[in-house]
């Protein structure tokens, strides 16, 4: 998949805190990426390890992740291209 169907990249808003949400706005794609099937798909890790059940834009920290490096890994996918990954970091939850 062509780099340039990325209208504008990822950003990550909300500090890591326990109960607090962690989010991302975007990445935008454009419209020819949309046209053509491209999906945005998200991933939360702590401390590198999948956080499970954790696959959107946002997700808030509970009690047992304190401490832990948080991090949104994102892929954007079409069916027959290779996929096109970000990571955004959050830093250690507090």
């Amino acid at each position: 998949m062509p780099a340039g169907w990325v209208a504008a990249p990822a950003i990550r808003s909300g500090a890591p805190r326990v109960g607090r949400a962690s989010s991302v706005t975007g990445p935008a794609l454009t419209a020819t990426a949309v046209s053509s099937g491209a999906t945005v798909y998200y991933q939360w890790f702590a401390d590198g390890v999948k956080v499970p059940g954790a696959r959107s834009a946002s997700w808030t920290p509970t009690a047992a992740y304190r401490g832990k490096n948080l991090t949104l890994g994102i892929a954007i996918a079409r069916p027959a291209w290779k996929s096109l990954h970000q990571t955004v970091s959050f830093g250690r939850i507090g």
